[in-house]
């Protein structure tokens, strides 16, 4: 995720996840944490997380990549690895627990 000409271009990550170990279970909490190795600069920015909306696979997708639902399931503000800030972390996205356990109940459902 991220940009390397001041927003120009901007990028973005498909992430696929088997949620097929958890069947039956019942869902109280969810996060998506990814690791933040370098940032442009201190200044946190914001990286939104979307549901993708069709099937898809890494080996058949190409740029823009597959639809998504465009209203976010969550959003984090980070800024970590630059020289003078914080050193390397943790991003972390509280996810909706409705639609983590709507993935685990259905898992035909679950895209991403």
């Amino acid at each position: 995720i991220g940009t390397y000409d001041w927003g120009g271009e901007k990028a973005a990550s498909y992430l696929h996840f088997d949620v097929s170990g958890l069947s039956g279970q019942v869902v109280t909490g969810a996060e998506l944490k990814l690791w933040n190795s370098w940032s442009f600069n201190c200044t946190p920015s914001r990286a939104w997380v979307y549901e993708v909306t069709q099937n898809w696979s890494a080996q058949a997708y190409w740029w823009p990549g597959p639809s998504y639902n465009t209203s976010a399931l969550s959003h984090a503000d980070f800024a970590n690895g630059w020289t003078n800030c914080p050193t390397q972390n943790w991003a972390t996205w509280e996810l909706p627990i409705s639609n983590v356990q709507g993935w685990v109940n259905n898992r035909a459902a679950s895209r991403g």
